[in-house]
């Protein structure tokens, strides 16, 4: 139907495409703080009529929250990342059907 012209990304389109990756950015952030949080406070309070505080559980599920965080940034985040890292656009070339 249109044609399509492939065009490099100027500096202020691949500003907009980084600011448009925060959200994953953000987000994933939030999570692992979130969930370490409730992490420490789940411990805090089970662990709360003994002395002994296992420190490697706490790094365990800390460092396995750290990982889904960065799986869910990766995921969010993948085809930005990808069209700042080709450099390049897709611009299509079509016809107006009516005009408003």
């Amino acid at each position: 139907m249109g044609n399509s012209i492939i065009a490099k990304l100027t500096k202020e389109e691949k500003k907009a495409i980084i600011y448009q990756c925060r959200t994953g950015y953000v987000f994933s952030t939030m999570l692992f703080l979130l969930g370490l949080f409730m992490v420490f406070i789940y411990k805090a309070y089970s662990l709360a009529d003994t002395d002994n505080f296992n420190i490697n559980e706490f790094i365990l599920f800390g460092f396995i929250l750290a990982l889904f965080s960065l799986l869910l940034n990766y995921l969010i985040n993948r085809k930005c990342m990808i069209d700042i890292r080709n450099g390049i656009k897709k611009q299509e070339i079509r016809k107006i059907q009516k005009k408003q």
